[in-house]
C-alpha cells in the first residue's frame, strides 16, 4: 500500500516539504500518524507502507527525510531497516522515529 498526501503540498514558501516514509503494519495507526503530521503543520508528501520489505522498496526508488516506524513492526524489524539502510547505497541521510500507540480498551 502507497498513499501519498496532496502532491501539490510539496512546495512552501519557496522550500521543498520533507518527504516522509510511514511505516507500520496497523492502518489505523498509519492514518494516526498522517494524521498528527497533519495537525503539528507539518506539510510534507507522505508515503506510506504496511511493511518493512515495502519501506526498503521505497527507500531504493526515492529519498526520505524521515521514516516513522510503528511500535510493533520496530520491535521485529528495526534493526533489520537499520542494517538495510547502512549497507544499500541509499542516496541521502534519513531521520528514523520509532513510535507506539496506546488503544483504549473497548
Amino acid at each position: 500500500m502507497n498513499r501519498r498526501s496532496d502532491p501539490d503540498a510539496s512546495e512552501s514558501a519557496g522550500r521543498q516539504s520533507p518527504r516522509i516514509l510511514v511505516c507500520d503494519d496497523n492502518d489505523v495507526d498509519r492514518v494516526a500518524v498522517r494524521h498528527a503530521l497533519r495537525e503539528s503543520g507539518i506539510a510534507g508528501i507522505v508515503h506510506d507502507t504496511a511493511s518493512v520489505s515495502e519501506a526498503l522498496e521505497e527507500l531504493k526508488h526515492m529519498t526520505f527525510d524521515c521514516v516513522f516506524i510503528g511500535d510493533s513492526t520496530a520491535r521485529t524489524h528495526l534493526f533489520s531497516l537499520l542494517l538495510a539502510l547502512n549497507q544499500a547505497d541509499y542516496r541521502g541521510r534519513v531521520g528514523i522515529v520509532a513510535y507506539g500507540v496506546t488503544h483504549a480498551a473497548a
